[in-house]
Formats: C-alpha cells, structure tokens, sequence
C-alpha cells in the first residue's frame, strides 16, 4: 500500500483511501495529480536530452581549427596504400563489386567499360583520405588531397591504413 500526497494540505493518504482523512479532498483528484506529475517528469527528461544534444553539438563546433577547416578524429583519418602506383576505386558498393568480379574473372572489357563510364577511379597511393564507412571487407572513403580531392569512393579494407 502506497502513500501519496493530498493536493490540497499535502498530508500523506493511502492510496487506497475514498478521501483525505485531514481536509476531505476526494480521491479523484489525488489521481489527476499523480498523472500530472508524470507528464511533469516526461517533460523534464526531455528537456534535459534535448540540452544535451545542444551541448553535444555545440561542442563539436569546438573541433574547428584557427583556419577555418574542421579537424577530423584521428581514428577517421587514413592512407591509401598498395604495392602498385594506384588504387581502383568505386563511386558505390555495388559498382565496387562488379569491378572485383571483373578483376578476378580476369573481364578486362567489363573492367574497362566501368573506368570509361567514372563508376570506377584510379587514385594514386599514399592519398589521404577520411573513412566514411566500412563493411568486413571494404571501406568507404573521401579524397583529401591530390586531383580527386572531395571525391568518394569504396575500396578494399586491406589499402586502408590508419594514420598514428
């Protein structure tokens, strides 16, 4: 058996109770009073979420640098390596798929048809670039210097290094 407050002389009631034993308020106020108090609360915890996201990203304003240019989180920033001069690149997943099915079946028409249509690139190694996302076994990424600077593309997670 719970105890709640009267709304109008703040005494301690049974919730079971008809009325308030000390000023005689009826029950059914005692309960609009209880559904008021959590909407109350309701209410207080979104507000705090919501001034929490203000201040999530209000501080991540704070990641811009003295010239202008927003700093990225080291663990997003990486290199294009591979042993040869460039890297092949694909501007979706599933035209970076077609090319690896080309590349093994060794298609070198079907390869050719996708770098004359710009579905798929050649990026010269040791680009940096930013790590948008990532499946098992490629990486999405976006060119941060050189020619293609600003260009996306998909590329297999093993020419992907991180930058310590």
């Amino acid at each position: 058996m719970a105890l709640i407050k009267c709304p109008d002389c703040k005494s301690r009631v049974s919730e079971n109770a008809t009325n308030c034993p000390k000023c005689g308020c009826p029950k059914d106020k005692f309960i609009i009073t209880v559904k008021e108090k959590r909407k109350t609360t309701l209410l207080d915890v979104f507000w705090i979420a919501l001034l929490l996201g203000g201040f999530y990203l209000f501080t991540r304003g704070s990641m811009i640098n003295t010239s202008g240019q927003q700093e990225l989180p080291k663990e997003r920033k990486a290199t294009l390596q591979a042993g040869s001069g460039s890297i092949l690149l694909a501007d979706t997943k599933e035209d970076y798929d077609q090319a690896t099915d080309a590349i093994f079946k060794k298609d070198n028409y079907g390869l050719e048809e996708l770098l004359t249509s710009g579905k798929v690139f050649e990026v010269k190694t040791n680009t940096s670039v930013l790590v948008l996302g990532n499946t098992l076994t490629t990486r999405e990424v976006r060119i941060l210097d050189g020619p293609d600077a600003g260009k996306a593309g998909w590329c297999a997670v093993e020419f992907v290094s991180k930058n310590n």
